[in-house]
């Protein structure tokens, strides 16, 4: 049995186990952490840390893949191109700091439109798209997250450019470029020689720290089942997008504490981009920190919204998302409550930020790309010039919970829900009713220590623990 069809009969069965039918492609986060979509929640060049990417592509495929990055204040793009992958290919690079500014550098030799490899194997972000009510300088670019979309596999005399050879090079790059050239067959038709989109995809990044010595490393996720339609687009433009999901269904796999649940809807009376978004919806995030000052401890917890964009950005705000991105922010209420090793909830009960957030009220998340920091000092600015202790944030906001005896190391919960009177992160399907609560995130945590009498220093990363609740 084909791969794709196993697949349809293992979710036929978990439908029909729950009472729904219809199974038809459909944007999903695969647990297993392959895909169409790689969603990579965090770069930074600040603080002397450089980020480094890498995909692999695990199919007998060539590969066509859009490779976006965005900045954190409002997803707004600072450099994409075309990515052609060889069959079984890992293509890697690194966002770091150039004499102007942040830049994108790889050394690896694999097809890409343009094809920097040959010249300077660098390209600089730039600040074009910078018109929002953000901040305009090229600093706005040290820090933001990425996406790679695939938009479909390539066979034929183009496919063949991209394929390695037995000494490691790729065919003729130079084809694929021509083919975008004036003139050239993709200009004419970009499907030519190309089949939908098949998943296979994963990759992951490393925010590492030359100089300290320190590398803390996560996964890439996973959206499988993004689009059955081939998505081939010139590279001088910034599509596709994750609002050209095809269907716009969404499957979410809940855990119940028995058998999963399966729940799938259709989105496409609504804003497409909201199936991507209901799959990434949660209520609550869950993770630990440790700020012990004798083991020189710091944590700091990223918290990356992929699709608020495209709900900020209108005329009013789209749910799940309740303000317009205006005067540099666009701020969601959050609570958040601590417990140490000992299960003992903290007794100042939600921990307010320090500062509060430039709205006033409670505490906030205000980007694309958060930062939440625990027990540190100096990040006390949305957006300002003090940077955090590990990743060198300015899109952070700070949480003090160790003046509470016990509390400088334990775990935390986030709630997106009950944050403040009258505000409700929620989004309704119109056609089933289902109501998803929360926000679309992804992100992680990190840890650092400093062992002074040893001169060492240590870092980790713990994906993000999630509650997704539909009713």
């Amino acid at each position: 049995m084909k791969k794709k069809a196993l697949v349809t009969a293992l979710l036929a069965g978990i439908t029909g186990a729950v009472g729904i039918v219809g199974v038809s492609n459909a944007v999903n986060v695969n647990p297993d952490g392959t895909g169409q979509v790689l969603l990579y929640p965090y770069y930074t060049t600040r603080l002397e840390n450089d980020t480094l990417i890498s995909v692999v592509n695990t199919t007998d495929e060539v590969k066509a893949i859009k490779v976006r990055f965005l900045e954190g204040e409002n997803s707004r793009e600072v450099l994409d191109f075309n990515l052609y992958m060889s069959p079984f290919d890992v293509w890697t690079g690194s966002i770091t700091e150039g004499t102007g500014g942040p830049v994108f550098r790889t050394e690896d030799n694999s097809c890409t439109v343009p094809y920097f490899f040959q010249g300077s194997g660098e390209l600089p972000f730039v600040t074009f798209l910078f018109n929002d009510s953000g901040n305009t300088g090229i600093d706005r670019a040290r820090e933001g997250y990425i996406e790679m979309l695939e938009m479909g596999n390539v066979g034929g005399a183009l496919g063949a450019n991209a394929i390695h050879g037995s000494d490691g090079e790729p065919a003729n790059c130079n084809g694929l470029v021509a083919a975008w050239s004036t003139g050239g067959v993709w200009t004419q038709d970009p499907t030519t020689d190309l089949t939908a989109p098949s998943g296979g995809l994963f990759g992951d990044g490393v925010v590492i720290n030359v100089p300290g010595a320190r590398a803390m490393g996560y996964d890439a996720v996973a959206l499988d089942g993004f689009s059955d339609t081939i998505l081939h687009r010139t590279p001088t433009t910034p599509e596709p997008r994750l609002d050209d999901v095809s269907p716009a269904v969404s499957y979410t796999v809940l855990s119940t504490g028995g058998s999963p649940v399966l729940v799938s809807d259709d989105w496409t009376l609504e804003e497409p981009v909201q199936a991507v978004t209901a799959v990434l919806m949660a209520d609550q995030i869950h993770n630990q920190y440790a700020t012990e000052a004798i083991i020189g401890g710091s944590s700091e917890w990223v918290v990356t919204h992929p699709t608020k964009a495209q709900h900020v950005n209108g005329l009013s705000p789209i749910e799940p998302f309740t303000a317009l991105f205006e005067d540099g922010f666009a701020c969601e209420p959050i609570v958040l409550e601590f417990w140490d090793r000992n299960e003992a909830q903290s007794p100042l009960g939600p921990i307010l930020p320090s500062p509060p957030p430039p709205t006033g009220g409670p505490a906030s998340l205000c980007f694309e790309a958060n930062v939440i920091t625990f027990n540190d000092s100096l990040a006390t600015e949305y957006g300002g010039g003090v940077v955090t202790d590990v990743l060198g944030s300015r899109l952070s906001v700070n949480f003090d919970v160790d003046n509470a005896a016990g509390f400088d190391t334990g775990w935390a919960q986030l709630r997106f829900n009950d944050s403040a009177p009258g505000v409700s992160h929620s989004m309704t399907n119109d056609v089933s009713g289902r109501e998803y609560q929360g926000l679309p995130v992804v992100g992680f945590g990190v840890r650092t220590a400093n062992n002074v009498s040893l001169n060492a220093l240590f870092g980790v990363a713990n994906e993000h623990k999630y509650t997704r609740v539909i009713q």
